[in-house]
């Protein structure tokens, strides 16, 4: 079994991938199909694909949707830091989607919104 380890309070805690996807699903909304569609109509909502490129050039993404890879993405949400990508302000409402839906599901607690 995958397991990762983190620490909280300076006590060490193992979690396998079931687990972490668990904890990140109690606290991450999920919208249906539809009700993403509605939200994508507000200037509001930034729609983010955290896809990697090979996979977005494979099967295309959503009309209007940005792609930043999840593993650059603390990178471009930082305020602070150089690569800052004005696009993601504290205000909008982030819609983020990947293949399967973990990538998606990690995201908001990474990266402030």
């Amino acid at each position: 079994m995958l397991s990762l380890h983190t620490a909280i309070n300076g006590e060490l805690h193992a979690y396998n991938l079931k687990e972490m996807l668990a904890e990140a699903e109690a606290i991450v909304p999920t919208v249906s199909p539809a009700e993403a569609l509605e939200m994508m109509r507000s200037a509001e909502v930034l729609t983010l694909d955290v896809r990697e490129p090979f996979e977005t050039e494979k099967t295309g993404m959503i009309k209007g949707a940005i792609n930043i890879p999840r593993g650059l993405l603390e990178l471009t949400a930082d305020t602070d830091g150089p690569h800052y990508d004005p696009t993601f302000e504290k205000h909008r409402i982030v819609l983020v989607y990947c293949t399967a839906g973990f990538r998606s599901t990690a995201v908001p607690r990474s990266s402030g919104h």
